[in-house]
């Protein structure tokens, strides 16, 4: 068994979706790590038996947190060091692995950046995260109102797991969640541009940076809703004060969207006010919601 463990979860995807993933696995410049398949039911032996590493697999649940609570349990049940991920529609460079193994010998937290494709691999968004954020350690405040750090663009210490003893069934964001309350406690976190994950652009993506319709955005608010709460909750129960006032003002200010119907509007403004997409998940939403509010008072 070795140190380092890549997760992914399979599901119902094209052909080549798979042929990307399992061919930027076997192309890594490592075999250092294990490969663990959080599995709905997908044949993949095709792809498997090509494989240089170990593979296991579990079968998957169906419920998003119930398959990461499963590869987190893994990884600390079998005593690994390291636990990145990488989704089954996506692929990386060929030096990620090795990239974040080395990282971590000296922080907690490893986060990349990301290109954005559509389905074809055709370029959407070259660097992603770009450098809208200092090259180096990154704090909870860098991710209060958006975030850039995905299972699929990082990796840490499973250690750090321990931590988490319950993700509410609730939370879609789950990368968002968890990421939360890692740098609430005060972790080490570098963000570097050494290597790139490629984020395929689909309609089953759950989370993006815009938006483009009221059903999307009713999508996002909800999301936003659950996420801060079930944050206030932990906080709450951690007596972790820091930051306590602006999750409060989140959630009140995505109440008021709830909670008046104001879905329509808030598009409208939103088309009004935003033309450019320079924006990271969940930065737009969380910024046109403060800022509608305000112009609504």
């Amino acid at each position: 068994m070795k140190k380092t463990l890549l997760f992914t979860v399979a599901y119902k995807q094209p052909h080549l979706f798979y042929k990307d993933f399992f061919n930027c696995i076997q192309e890594q410049d490592t075999k250092e790590f294990d490969l663990l398949i959080i599995n709905e039911g997908i044949n993949l032996e095709q792809f498997t038996s090509k494989l240089s590493i170990d593979v296991n697999n579990l079968y998957a649940s169906g419920n998003i947190v119930d398959n990461r609570m499963l590869a987190f349990n893994y990884a600390v049940v079998n005593g690994y060091e390291n636990i990145l991920a990488l989704d089954i529609d996506d692929y990386c460079s060929s030096n990620r692995i090795s990239t974040i193994i080395k990282a971590l010998e000296n922080c907690d937290i490893y986060v990349h950046d990301l290109t954005l494709v559509n389905v074809y691999k055709q370029l959407y968004k070259d660097n992603f995260v770009g450098n809208r954020f200092h090259y180096g350690n990154i704090f909870y405040k860098d991710i209060l109102d958006k975030n850039f750090i995905g299972f699929g663009n990082s990796g840490f210490k499973v250690r750090l797991l321990k931590g988490i003893q319950v993700i509410p069934n609730s939370i879609i964001a789950v990368d968002w969640f968890v990421f939360s309350i890692f740098l609430l406690n005060n972790v080490t976190v570098i963000y570097e541009q050494r290597t790139l994950t490629y984020y395929r652009q689909h309609n089953e993506n759950i989370a993006g940076a815009e938006i483009k319709s009221i059903q999307q955005l009713k999508q996002q608010i909800n999301i936003l809703d659950k996420h801060y709460k079930a944050l206030l909750g932990y906080m709450i129960e951690n007596n972790i004060c820091k930051y306590i006032n602006e999750i409060n003002e989140y959630i009140n200010n995505i109440n008021t969207i709830i909670i008046m119907q104001l879905y329509e509007r808030l598009n409208n403004y939103i088309k009004l006010r935003f033309k450019k997409n320079d924006y990271i998940w969940w930065e737009l939403i969380n910024i046109s919601v403060k800022e509608f509010n305000k112009w609504q008072a």
